[in-house]
Order: C-alpha cells, then sequence, then structure tokens
C-alpha cells in the first residue's frame, strides 16, 4: 500500500504521508511528505490530475478504451520534443498522405490530384472537439476526436468492424515527449496477432517522429505567429486551446 523511491528507499502512502525514511531514525516524517494527486485506472492507464488539492472531475475516456468487447493494442515511444508539438501533429489531417503514405495515407495518396482540395471541419464537444477531412468533397468516413488535454483518437473506417487508434501524449522531462499509442478493434482478436497490431501501431508513430522531432520552434507557436490556410484547421484549434487556457493556468 505503499510507494518507495528507488533512490534512497523513502515511502510514502497513498495520501502523500511519508511512512519512512531509511537510515534515518530521528527523521520527523511527519514533515517530509510529497504531494498526493488523484488517479484513476481506467482502460489499463493511470489518469492523473495535476492540480494539487482541487476536486477533481472524472476524466472523460473514449468509450474504446473500456469497452470489453475490444481488443486493445498498447504501444510507446519516446519523442525528443515538446509535448505540444506531438499533439497538434495528432489532430493534422493534410500530412497523412506524405508522411504516411504507404499506411494510413494510403487512400488520401490514390485519390490526389494536383487539383485536389481538402476541407476540414470542426466541431466543439464537450470533451474537445472532432475533427473530419473530405478530400475534393468525398468524406473517406473516419475522423478525428481530440479529448483535452492531450489525446486523439482516430476512428477508422471499415464496413461492418469498429477500429480505432488512440494517441496520449505526455509531457517527460523539459524536451522529451512520452507517447502512448493504443489500437482498439472488434475484429482479429487472437492474441497471436498482437505482435502484428503492434507493429502496425508502431510504424505508424514512427512515421511521424522525425517531422516532429525537427519542427521548430520547439514549443508548438501562436495560432496567428505564422503564414497558414484553411487545412491547418483543427491544429490551429489546438494552438488557441494550449495558448488560451493551458498556458495561461500554468497548466503546460
Amino acid at each position: 500500500g505503499v510507494l518507495e523511491c528507488p533512490f534512497h528507499g523513502w515511502r510514502f502512502d497513498p495520501q502523500g504521508r511519508n511512512k519512512g525514511v531509511p537510515l534515518n531514525p530521528d527523521a520527523r516524517c511527519e514533515t517530509l511528505g510529497a504531494a498526493a494527486l488523484p488517479t484513476r485506472e481506467i482502460g489499463d492507464l493511470i489518469w492523473v490530475y495535476t492540480e494539487a488539492g482541487a476536486s477533481p472531475p472524472e476524466p472523460i475516456v473514449p468509450a474504446a478504451l473500456t469497452d470489453p468487447g475490444l481488443s486493445r493494442t498498447y504501444v510507446e515511444r519516446d519523442w525528443a520534443c515538446h509535448w505540444t508539438r506531438a499533439m497538434e501533429n495528432m489532430l493534422d489531417s493534410p500530412h497523412l498522405p506524405f508522411v504516411h503514405r504507404q499506411t494510413i495515407g494510403r487512400i488520401y495518396r490514390r485519390r490526389m490530384t494536383p487539383q485536389s482540395r481538402m476541407d476540414i471541419t470542426w466541431e466543439d464537444t464537450d470533451f474537445g472537439g472532432r475533427t473530419q477531412a473530405a478530400l475534393d468533397g468525398k468524406e473517406s468516413g473516419g475522423y478525428l476526436e481530440f479529448f483535452r488535454p492531450n489525446m486523439m483518437a482516430l476512428h477508422i473506417p471499415i464496413p461492418g468492424r469498429r477500429m480505432a487508434i488512440h494517441a496520449l501524449v505526455i509531457p517527460a522531462e523539459t524536451g522529451r515527449t512520452r507517447l502512448i499509442v493504443v489500437g482498439a478493434r472488434d475484429f482479429a482478436r487472437l492474441r497471436v496477432l498482437e505482435p502484428l497490431f503492434a507493429w502496425m501501431n508502431g510504424r505508424i508513430a514512427d512515421e511521424d517522429q522525425a517531422v516532429v522531432e525537427s519542427s521548430g520552434p520547439s514549443e508548438c507557436p501562436p495560432a496567428l505567429s505564422e503564414r497558414s490556410v484553411g487545412t491547418d484547421r483543427a491544429t490551429l484549434q489546438f494552438r488557441r486551446y494550449y495558448y488560451e487556457t493551458l498556458r495561461t493556468s500554468g497548466a503546460a
């Protein structure tokens, strides 16, 4: 029922109270506590509310992360970037036929012509937003959902099936981001197939890595600080949210 620090063995209970300092029998443990943050375990992930002392709302979690009728595959990556660069990349549709031309962008790549037009829609939701791309007036049936502050769900259209890829973008130390990719599906559920789906999801993430890590400036810039076009609509929505809500509150 305690957490133990692997460096010096200090122990803390779920309320943050210090339960022991090895090699220091005279230590005043009551003064050596840690900040306890509200957590939930949902969908095999730990959700942390980082405002100490606050009364937290329950996290809004995509249904595919908890649906018992779906199989889930988890992949982790560490990227050398600010988390905002990774997050805006996850909401960006026009890069798919270029960065992901052999994977999830293949359908766009086949249909594109030099005169093609992509239209991006954005709809605010209680949890963040929903965005969809139409190429030359035709929607693929897939769509993206943004779950504030740092999660994306890509719903992939497969007739008669359910499949979604989730990206959780987690700030680590300065200049580094932990990416957790969770694929969920209601088909091909044999355990022996898990390595295949893990490889596929990892391949998609690896296609993005070089582009994201080389983007400058390191932190995504304000929405109006760069020249943008219509297909930037979803990423601009994220940038506004980040600068108007997260960054000003100190939660970034």
